[in-house]
This record gives C-alpha cells, sequence and structure tokens, in this order.
C-alpha cells in the first residue's frame, strides 16, 4: 500500500496528521518516480488526479532544484519533459517507502 493509496482508499486514515498536503504531494511524486522508470508530466497528472497541474509543477520543480529527481527535455514538437529520480532520490523513496509502512502499522495501533 502507498501514500496515495492510503490517502485514497481509507479516509479515516488522516495522512494530514502527519503530512502537510504539499508533503503528502511530494510523497505521492516520489512514489511514482521510485520504479526507476522515466515518467512524462502528463502521466503522472493522470494518475495524481487530485493534484493540478500547477502543484505538480511546482512539486516537480522543487524536486529538481534539490537535486532529488532528473528533468529531461526532448526537443520535439510539442517538447517532452520527462522525470526520473537521481541516486539522492531513490535513497529517499526508500526512506519514503518506510515511512509509508510506519504509518499504516501505527494509524491505528492494537489496543494493548
Amino acid at each position: 500500500m502507498t501514500a496515495l493509496s492510503i490517502y485514497q482508499e481509507t479516509p479515516d486514515a488522516n495522512l494530514e496528521d502527519y503530512f502537510t498536503p504539499l508533503d503528502l504531494y511530494y510523497s505521492q511524486v516520489i512514489e511514482i518516480l521510485s520504479d526507476g522508470a522515466v515518467h512524462r508530466f502528463n502521466e503522472m497528472k493522470r494518475r495524481l488526479k487530485k493534484l493540478s497541474s500547477n502543484t505538480l509543477s511546482s512539486v516537480l520543480k522543487r524536486l529538481v532544484s534539490e537535486g532529488v529527481a532528473n528533468r529531461l527535455v526532448i526537443p520535439v514538437t510539442p517538447p517532452r519533459t520527462q522525470y526520473s529520480l537521481t541516486q539522492k532520490g531513490m535513497e529517499l523513496s526508500r526512506i519514503n517507502a518506510d515511512y509509508i509502512e510506519w504509518l499504516k502499522r501505527w494509524k491505528n495501533p492494537p489496543s494493548e
């Protein structure tokens, strides 16, 4: 289960208790990019239905500026832009996955 699926499928998960909405968007974009493949903007936009194009663009710009993601513009008409994780981003994606596991385990902890 991913941050995105927890957020979409578990209304009582209240990830906002742990993430601000913007943090959650960063987490979701990192999850998409963590498969090691190259992803195009519109592909990510389709997967992140609740995210506006402007917000996705801002998140991607920040990830690129922080050295977490690569941005490649392919000079065709119209231009195509592809994104992937850097080595720094791949390390962050492992931390992100561990954090999601922690959320799943402790969001509704077993009663003692």
